[in-house]
């Protein structure tokens, strides 16, 4: 797998996120594919869909609690079939206001170029306080 091919399917899982539309995660995601927010237990547990490793019980958690305004991929490194980007997104819980706010995620992919795990290090506290 190419790595244009690579980060144009975390584009997709991306914009899914930030439209809503769960249907584009799953043209990129492969049977059993997990996802993973990380930090300490009991904050991630506290995050939207935290304590789940599904991606769609994740993201449908996430559309009904924060909006995704924005988004722009600072930075990529691409191993093998690991690809760590960076991203800057504009988030804003629901009757809030916009904050910036910086994600790294970490994505593995399979031989068929379907993602089957996602690790996301972001300021939890941070998004958990806007949520409050």
């Amino acid at each position: 797998m190419n790595h244009q091919d690579m980060l144009d399917k975390i584009d997709t899982l991306y914009e899914g996120r930030q439209t809503g539309d769960i249907s584009r995660m799953h043209e990129v995601l492969a049977p059993g594919a997990e996802f993973q927010f990380v930090g300490e237990k009991t904050i991630v547990d506290a995050f939207p869909g935290g304590a789940s490793g599904n991606p769609s019980e994740i993201a449908s958690a996430l559309f009904e609690q924060l909006d995704m305004q924005s988004r722009e991929r600072i930075e990529s490194v691409i191993e093998g079939r690991k690809v760590a980007v960076l991203v800057k997104a504009t988030l804003c819980a629901k009757g809030g206001e916009p904050f910036e706010h910086l994600m790294f995620d970490l994505w593995e992919f399979n031989d068929d170029g379907l993602i089957t795990r996602g690790r996301q290090f972001q300021d939890t506290a941070k998004i958990i306080a806007e949520l409050s």
